[in-house]
């Protein structure tokens, strides 16, 4: 992106008076999180693919704060089967279902996990699944759905931990071992 372009995307979240929301390597698609809150109505929804890192990123806690204030996180969507949902990207994404919403009583939010690749042809059945908040039988091998109480996600600030439950343990003990193979290496 030119500077000309990123100063005027920073002028408009000025004009929002939203700029304290705006840390560190701000990802593009978290401007466009704070600016949709002017052109939605409240019971809107909207999705967006981000990298999966923002959830875990200390530059992203003011977003995270803003989302959870002004926001309902109706689906935080993770793909075991796919790395990405965009096109030519070596980033782990994440789909990001917002609703907007004042209200303090919300819904649940739907921490997806899908095992099996994300399609034209299977996105409508995935969607009624992710809808209900139940994985029907035999569907366990394709899809998991958790269901967290948004106040939950105040509290916990690394949603990794809550969407990637199943890998994060295995990932740990991987990393573990490793370590463990290049001591051993290095001290013999």
């Amino acid at each position: 992106m030119t500077e000309d372009y990123i100063k005027s995307v920073d002028r408009v979240i000025q004009r929002e008076n939203k700029m304290e929301y705006v840390r560190g390597q701000f990802h593009l698609g978290l401007y466009f999180i704070l600016h949709c809150e002017e052109f939605l109505e409240k019971g809107d929804f909207f999705g967006i693919v981000i990298p999966e890192s923002i959830l875990q990123n200390v530059a992203s806690h003011k977003i995270i704060d803003f989302i959870l204030n002004r926001f309902q996180i109706y689906a935080l969507i993770s793909s075991n089967a796919q790395i990405a949902f965009s096109e030519n990207t070596d980033w782990k994404e994440i789909l990001l279902v917002l609703v907007r919403s004042s209200d303090s009583n919300r819904g649940p939010v739907r921490f997806v996990t899908l095992y099996d690749e994300l399609t034209y042809e299977n996105a409508k059945e995935f969607a009624i699944h992710v809808a209900e908040g139940r994985v029907p039988s035999g569907y366990d091998k394709k899809i998991s759905i958790e269901m967290v109480n948004q106040g939950e996600l105040a509290r916990e600030r690394n949603w990794i931990r809550i969407l990637r439950k199943d890998v994060a343990i295995d990932e740990l003990m991987n990393i573990a071992r490793n370590m463990l193979k290049t001591g051993k290496e290095v001290w013999g």
